[in-house]
């Protein structure tokens, strides 16, 4: 198995809705017409952040300026891939048309119910669930 360290975004708009992209049928490490966030491999180099945005820029040809960590995660593809991942969370603050498709089958923004009835990569989709719980949290606090 091969060591691969990967830079993830979670990148969301006004409404808390995230950027997913749909992989296309043959692609490795995801599953064919699965859904997962954007982002890919660290290369000899490159920081996390430069990566990011590199990996940003190539899928969508979208430059992402407004960006933090937000957590670093241990992951094993069975047969492939092991190392680091280095999530992101990002804003998209311009039109939804400004985005040119340059990797993978397609894009969209989903909420967390869409995510929920979707396919969306194992892995990927933890991420999300976790997003979406602390973005919860945060509201529930502001409230009390």
């Amino acid at each position: 198995m091969e060591k691969r360290d990967v830079a993830e975004a979670i990148i969301v708009n006004n409404k808390n809705e995230v950027l997913l992209q749909k992989k296309t049928l043959d692609y490795l490490t995801v599953p064919g017409g699965y859904w997962t966030v954007f982002g890919g491999e660290i290369e000899d180099g490159e920081t996390p952040e430069q990566a990011l945005k590199r990996e940003v820029k190539e899928e969508i040809a979208f430059n992402i300026n407004k960006f933090k960590l937000s957590k670093i995660k241990d992951y094993k593809l069975p047969t492939a891939f092991y190392g680091k991942r280095y999530i992101f969370e990002g804003l998209f603050d311009q039109e939804i048309s400004s985005i040119i498709l340059k990797e993978g089958a397609g894009f969209a923004f989903f909420n967390i119910s869409e995510i929920n009835s979707i396919k969306v990569d194992p892995l990927c989709l933890e991420v999300l669930k976790e997003y979406f719980q602390e973005q919860q949290s945060l509201i529930t606090k502001k409230r009390n």
